[in-house]
């Protein structure tokens, strides 16, 4: 886990101290080190909400009660299981584009059968070429033509290595489905569809919306966690090593059935913990920003408007609150 994640619950905990409601939800803070569990104990006791993403986690964090595991903040997109998907609360069926409730999808006609999400930033150069191999493999044992295939950006430049190295040399006619096409149209899944994704998000969306596939774990100390949570979940996908145990060939699962992934409980469960976190008796809540082991989103322009209004006396003794136990953290590197 990266210091300066920790360095967010530290700040988190500032706020509990001067009795904040502060909530910290949907966190995956694996990959860490055992050593630092008491730490982080130390540091969330004082949330009101704990809620994590996978057991490892729930397992890391044990012994706080207001520990809880609700899976991925993403749910709350999904605002119901989406249509096709057993358990569903909206009137769409299978086929609603980006128009019905329920789901933030891209318009079905004309998706590919087969979609294709594979990072290269956290897979060692001298493991790229493995990497192209397995991708070329699994969708040769699919039968996947070039004008059958998708290739998804998430991100800008790091997921065009797939299309340039590998898509674009040996599948002609594949279409790539750039990051702004898809915040402009949606998620580009649909029911019966199948996916190759080395990434974690595009599991949880295409799974949701009733694709299936494998999830490549590039990175089993991070991913691994995050494919895994999801197959806990229910997810169809199956999990796949980057390179198999003692040389294994990688199996072709079975054509999708499109029958879907009930998620209903686990979306209502989502909602119910979003009404607890802003459910605060006396002040909006302090949502403290989302962390996991490799990256965090933080705006903190609202507590420094706060700030700002208290005068400097107040941000000065959050600063030293703070400071302390940044320095506790600086301690235990």
């Amino acid at each position: 886990m990266w210091p300066l994640n920790t360095a967010a619950l530290a700040a988190g905990s500032v706020l509990a101290d001067e009795g904040r409601h502060v909530a910290l939800t949907g966190a995956g803070l694996m990959p860490a080190e055992p050593s630092t569990a008491p730490l982080l104990r130390r540091l969330l006791r004082g949330y009101a909400v704990v809620d994590v993403r996978d057991e490892p986690t729930r397992a890391l964090l044990e012994g706080l009660s207001a520990t809880r595991l609700s899976g991925d903040d993403a749910l709350l997109a999904l605002d119901d299981a989406p249509s096709g998907v057993p358990g569903g609360g909206h009137s769409g069926g299978p086929g609603d584009g980006a128009g019905a409730a329920g789901g933030p999808w891209a318009p079905p006609e004309g998706l590919p059968p087969t979609m294709l999400c594979v990072q290269s930033d956290v897979v060692a150069p001298e493991d790229l070429p493995a990497l192209a191999a397995l991708v070329l493999d699994q969708l040769d044992r699919w039968g996947v033509r070039g004008e059958e295939l998708g290739v998804l950006e998430c991100v800008p430049r790091v997921d065009r290595w797939v299309w340039d190295a590998v898509v674009a040399p040996h599948l002609p006619g594949a279409r790539f489905l750039s990051l702004g096409e898809v915040l402009d149209r949606g998620f580009p899944a649909r029911p019966g569809q199948r996916w190759l994704t080395t990434r974690y998000h595009p599991h949880l969306l295409a799974a949701a919306r009733g694709a299936s596939g494998v999830a490549v774990d590039v990175a089993p100390d991070y991913y691994g966690h995050k494919h895994r949570a999801l197959q806990a979940l229910g997810s169809p996908f199956e999990v796949r090593a980057l390179r198999p145990a003692a040389g294994a060939p990688l199996p072709a699962p079975a054509a999708p059935a499109g029958a879907g992934w009930d998620l209903s409980g686990p979306v209502r469960d989502k909602h119910r913990l979003a009404e607890q976190v802003h459910a605060a008796p006396d002040a909006a809540p302090h949502v403290a920003p989302h962390v996991d082991g490799h990256r965090q989103d933080d705006d903190r322009r609202e507590d420094h408007r706060h700030d700002d209004h208290r005068g400097t006396g107040h941000g000065a003794d959050r600063s030293a609150g703070l400071g302390g136990r940044l320095r506790d953290l600086r301690g235990r590197r």
